[in-house]
């Protein structure tokens, strides 16, 4: 099936969609009905019930007994004001909140509001695990040995077959096998620049990032993004004319934590700016396709002139992190990350990637993706409208069009440190908003997972969540009057 194939459930959806957002049809309006719709799109009643039962999934209608569907009140938030930052590098520090990130992961029966793992019930578990037992009895032979590049060829093949889609031509070797994204992260970066360097990122951005940066004994340039556009191009250019940048990392599909995807035009811009100034890219496309709408955006490696951009990704956030399987295109710098490859790690699993091949040749890649796009959509939109209702007057909310993330920015009263800390004594887990940041701003700010199985005791957090907020700003305004 190909990726561009549109449903007629989907079409009739984002009709009667953009009818609801634009205020044709508003708050307590009657939907058409079926019979209507059926007639004036000409499809039949069980399509229109799949568009409308999504609907309501995402909280935009409500069925009335015997009366139709109606159109819920629907509060947008305003879009989060992100600071202007324009950063001198600087070494980054290693974090104790990031570290607190991860210990208040393991805590039992904690609801993992900020980290962006991905729950299992939204992947096909049970049928990785016969793609790895499968792949495992038939490879039983090469548990005796490390494996080597002909053992992942299968794997590269596909993932060169699935970026052709975009319309960039990979060959296979010029693929490097990883053990997931911040394995070909770390490599790639490692190619192309040395300790003392100095690498530029958006801010704010995904925090193993800064720590990756700070580990290698680097310096960060922050250059700011925002939630409606992302990367801002022209302090990119800016930034890049007036300091000795080694090498960018970029998230242009749907950033981490904003979910802000890059136009096609603002993509075309940053390669040739790149270009340009001979700076190497290396993007981090783990959520590229992870799109809501009917395409998914373009890679910054599949424009033309890109061949000094390191396209980085990972099947972790789209079937299964625990399979450990990333990649890394890395075109002229190939054999340096894979000479890097095997210093730090000889070789990669070869069960795992042989049974990620045979899923990604089954077709079952593409059918799992579909399903997943629509519970994230619909799941951002019911947490959206959670947010909306339980969190203070002020607030402001992304609005992604894809990925795992939302990020909210909360009244400038509620600090998000204290928020976590107050969170977790109910077993809430959130990411603050200072960790996505070299210098702790977007004090403000946290990030929320979307990628749950959201169920009663998900929108209770949510809910408990935002009385804590009100409490933390009732608090905050008072001290400010005292």
């Amino acid at each position: 099936m190909s990726e561009s194939t549109v449903f007629a459930y989907e079409r009739v959806e984002a009709a009667i969609e953009s009818m609801i957002r634009n205020g044709t049809l508003r708050p307590g309006d009657r939907v058409p009905s079926i019979r209507e719709i059926c007639r004036r799109e000409g499809v039949s009643k069980i399509t229109v019930i799949h568009a409308l039962t999504n609907l309501e999934a995402k909280s935009l209608i409500l069925a009335r007994p015997r009366s139709g569907f109606f159109v819920q009140s629907l509060t947008l938030l305003p879009l989060p004001k992100l600071p202007e930052i324009f950063a001198h590098p600087r070494e980054p520090r290693l974090s104790e909140d990031v570290a607190r990130v991860f210990r208040d992961l393991q805590m039992p029966g904690v609801i993992a509001l900020g980290a962006g793992t991905p729950d299992a019930a939204l992947l096909p578990t049970s049928e990785i695990a016969r793609s790895v037992a499968r792949a495992a009895r038939m490879h039983a032979s090469k548990f005796g040995g490390y494996s080597m590049c002909d053992t992942d060829l299968p794997l590269r093949r596909e993932i060169a077959l699935r970026l052709a889609r975009s319309g960039g031509t990979i060959s296979p070797d010029e693929i490097v096998i990883t053990i997931g994204c911040m394995d070909a992260l770390n490599l790639s970066l490692r190619a192309v620049a040395k300790a003392g360097d100095t690498v530029l990122i958006e801010t704010p951005t995904y925090f193993g990032l800064v720590q990756m940066i700070g580990s290698l004994g680097m310096n960060i340039l922050s250059v700011p993004a925002t939630c409606a556009d992302g990367l801002d191009v022209i302090a990119f250019e800016k930034a890049i004319k007036n300091h000795n940048i080694a090498a960018c990392i970029l998230i242009p599909s749907f950033g981490n934590p904003h979910g802000a995807n890059l136009s096609e035009f603002r993509r075309q811009a940053v390669v040739k700016i790149a270009n340009k100034h001979k700076v190497p890219i290396i993007e981090n496309d783990i959520y590229g396709e992870l799109g809501f709408g009917q395409s998914q955006p373009r890679p910054l490696k599949s424009l033309p002139g890109a061949e000094d951009v390191i396209l980085c990704g990972s099947l972790s956030k789209t079937l299964s992190p625990a399979l450990r399987v990333g990649w890394v295109v890395a075109g002229p710098h190939a054999e340096n990350v894979r000479r890097l490859k095997w210093i730090t790690s000889i070789t990669t699993p070869h069960v795992t990637s042989l049974a990620a091949a045979e899923y990604l040749r089954s077709g079952g890649f593409d059918r799992h993706l579909r399903a997943l796009r629509k519970t994230l959509e619909i799941q951002m939109c019911r947490i959206s409208n959670s947010i909306a209702k339980s969190f203070p007057t002020g607030t402001a909310l992304s609005r992604p069009c894809g990925g795992y993330f939302l990020w909210a920015e909360l009244p400038a009263g509620v600090d998000s440190l204290k928020l976590r800390d107050a969170a977790i004594e109910k077993n809430i887990s959130i990411c603050p908003g200072p960790i996505f940041s070299v210098d702790g701003e977007f004090r403000n700010f946290i990030r929320l997972n979307c990628a749950l199985a959201l169920d009663d005791k998900v929108l209770q957090a949510i809910e408990n969540m935002g009385k804590i907020a009100h409490q933390l700003n009732a608090a905050s305004q008072t001290k400010a009057r005292v």
